[in-house]
C-alpha cells in the first residue's frame, strides 16, 4: 500500500530507505544516512512536489 501511494504522488522509491539500527549502533546509523544522502544527491532534487502543491488550487479555480 505505502508504494502504491508513493507511486501516486509521483516519489521516486530510490528516494526512501528503511533500516532497522538500535540505538546502539551509531556507526549503522552514520552509513545508513551518508548512503542515502548521497544516492539522493545523484537523483537530484524533487521538484514534482509543486505539481501536487498547486494542482488543487488550479482544479478549484477552474471549476468556479
Amino acid at each position: 500500500m505505502f508504494r502504491e501511494l508513493m507511486d501516486f504522488v509521483g516519489i521516486d522509491m530510490n528516494r526512501i530507505t528503511f533500516s532497522w539500527v538500535s540505538a546502539a549502533e551509531g556507526a549503522k546509523w552514520a552509513e545508513v544516512v551518508n548512503t542515502t544522502v548521497e544516492k539522493i544527491r545523484q537523483i537530484g532534487p524533487y521538484g514534482s512536489y509543486m505539481e501536487l502543491v498547486n494542482k488543487p488550487v488550479e482544479e478549484e479555480v477552474r471549476n468556479e
